[in-house]
């Protein structure tokens, strides 16, 4: 399920998104879509990876 917008997504086709404490070992992987996460992050903030590559069947 995509964190964003709580539609169901392919794992082959989904951004995995860590976060963690920085005052902690725990961490939690989120999914995504990349359209998605590019939505809701500031257009400022670079992404180092190709997120417009996705393989959506929907």
């Amino acid at each position: 399920m995509c964190c964003f917008c709580g539609e169901s997504l392919a794992h082959k086709d989904s951004v995995e998104i860590t976060i963690s404490m920085s005052n902690s070992e725990e961490s939690q992987g989120l999914f995504s879509h990349g359209k998605c996460l590019k939505k809701v992050l500031h257009k400022e903030v670079p992404i180092g990876i190709d997120v417009d590559n996705e393989n959506e069947t929907n």
